[in-house]
């Protein structure tokens, strides 16, 4: 149950990051990009990781293209 709590809370992370305006939000990305590449790492390390990492490049190809 743990894990799934935590991976629930790791891609709402992920999904507020992705959303961050470029333009505007420069201090709050790079703030933010070490947590990013450690709870990318951690998926990596998940036996469904390519499960969320799909869902994570599916999530940050859609707020990019939008």
């Amino acid at each position: 149950m743990k894990s799934v709590l935590i991976r629930s809370l790791c891609l709402e992370i992920v999904d507020g990051y992705v959303a961050l305006d470029e333009e505007h939000q420069q201090r709050n990305i790079i703030a933010w990009r070490p947590t990013l590449v450690e709870i990318l790492d951690g998926f990596v390390s998940f036996s469904d990781a390519d499960v969320h990492l799909a869902r994570i490049c599916t999530n940050i190809l859609v707020c990019k293209t939008s």
